[in-house]
């Protein structure tokens, strides 16, 4: 057995939490002492695992670099000198047990089962049995022993959910909440807003700001913009821009868009050959994209058009000969794919799966599926390996990781049915006292 050189670490490895006591210049007593403690164990026992498992000393110096990393961020660490206020470390969740969402949803669960199983006991071995499996279950909870620093849980057989708000103008003060499996779903309270209008509303996050698009107007963006007919995409500057900016596009003018930066708003004065009016607009690559759209006539068309350096340019028709509109577009910008997911033809809605991407140098549009039912005028929001669509119902659609298949499985009625909610990834906590408390009251709204 090869023996490595010694990088003269025994202090570091053996103080544990200790250590991390210079991290932190302020000297005052840390507010959030449990979850330090806790952040501060895991990072070094991660780093006790990592230099253990290291064969050479390149990756000891890698262990040693991500260890004087994690410190740092643990509450009350040199970058989180308050504690848990404003502290992104993952610990913080659990500083308020009993008020988080996903640790109240596994421990509900695991406490259902154990009365389920108790109740079809015939013997007392039998219910000792049923008591050692929900203590067995609830360590796997968030927050527990299993997943000391809650979701995502690292250690624990649990699968933390994912969670989205649809916010809607019939019920423009009660946020509904559901997990992307459907099996959560709560009402949570936002506002008040006087005169608040959630009609096709937009929702950003934007240059580290909210936005939730209640009326384009408070922007001041110059252009009398529509939001029923028009559409608006972010562009994040890590895939190629220089600045993040918001296109909105089609709701003006039927062929043209305009960009926002946060501050002030220039038109791209190059326009469409076709009207993208109620039509699809997405991100390929770096370019913003259109599908289809209503005419002057009222009558649908089918093409696509792509905004590069020199003009828009028309390429393959989307396959709907009769023309599309009211379609949601999903971008995904790590894999350069977009889905085209519903819409409307004329005559009904569609429940067809589409994904447009580049071969070799043609564009296309790929069949690749079916959502459960037909789909219009919908709202999107793209997780990990799936979409959320709410509309009249909420649809989950998975898709395969080389996007050759896409299926949508249906999650629940919606009562009164959506048309473009406004739509966004959460926390199952947010406003979860929201009994007591509105979300969003004050300064952002």
């Amino acid at each position: 057995m090869r023996v490595l050189p010694s990088l003269s670490l025994p202090v570091l490895f053996a103080a544990g939490s200790d250590v991390f006591s210079a991290f932190n210049s302020s000297e005052e007593l840390c507010q959030d002492e449990t979850a330090a403690a806790q952040c501060n164990d895991k990072c070094a026992a991660d780093f006790a695992e990592c230099y253990g498992s290291c064969a050479d000393q390149n990756c000891q110096y890698e262990c040693v670099a991500e260890f004087g990393r994690c410190g740092p961020a643990c509450p009350c660490g040199e970058n989180c000198p308050g504690g848990c206020e404003g502290c992104p470390s993952p610990f913080c969740q659990c500083t308020d047990i009993l008020n988080n969402g996903e640790h109240n949803y596994c421990m509900h669960r695991a406490t259902a089962k154990q009365d389920y199983c108790v109740t079809h006991c015939e013997t007392d071995t039998c219910v000792l049995d049923c008591s050692q499996e929900f203590l067995n279950e609830m360590k796997q909870c968030p927050c527990r022993s299993e997943c000391v620093g809650g979701c995502p849980c690292k250690d624990s057989s649990y699968e933390c959910r994912e969670y989205a708000m649809i916010l809607d103008n019939e019920h423009r003060i009660e946020g509904k909440m559901t997990s992307v499996d459907g099996e959560v779903f709560e009402r949570r309270r936002y506002g008040p807003r006087n005169q608040m209008v959630l009609d096709k509303a937009f929702y950003f996050e934007f240059k580290e700001q909210v936005f939730i698009e209640i009326d384009v107007s408070d922007l001041e963006l110059g252009y009398d913009f529509d939001q029923v007919n028009g559409t608006a995409v972010l562009i994040e500057n890590e895939i190629g821009f220089e600045d993040d900016v918001i296109y909105f596009c089609f709701g003006h003018k039927d062929t043209a868009c305009f960009e926002f930066d946060g501050e002030n708003s220039v038109e791209i004065v190059l326009e469409t050959s076709f009207s993208h009016r109620r039509g699809g607009v997405g991100i390929f690559q770096t370019e913003v994209f259109a599908v289809g759209g209503v005419n002057a006539d009222g009558s649908l068309n089918n093409k696509a058009e792509i905004l590069g350096r020199n003009g828009w340019t028309t390429i393959a028709d989307f396959p709907e000969v009769t023309g599309i509109s009211d379609v949601a577009v999903v971008s995904d910008l790590k894999t350069d794919k977009s889905f085209i997911l519903g819409g409307h033809n004329g005559d009904n809605a569609v429940q067809d799966i589409h994904v447009f991407g580049r071969n070799d140098s043609t564009f296309e549009f790929t069949w690749i599926g079916r959502l459960s039912r037909r789909m219009s005028q919908v709202s999107s929001l793209m997780f990990e390996n799936h979409i959320l669509l709410v509309g009249e119902t909420i649809e989950r659609v998975e898709i395969e990781d080389d996007a050759s298949y896409g299926k949508g499985y249906h999650i629940r009625e919606l009562d009164p049915p959506l048309q473009y909610p406004v739509l966004f990834a959460t926390e199952p906590d947010v406003c979860l006292n929201s009994c007591k408390e509105f979300c969003f009251a004050g300064d952002l709204w």
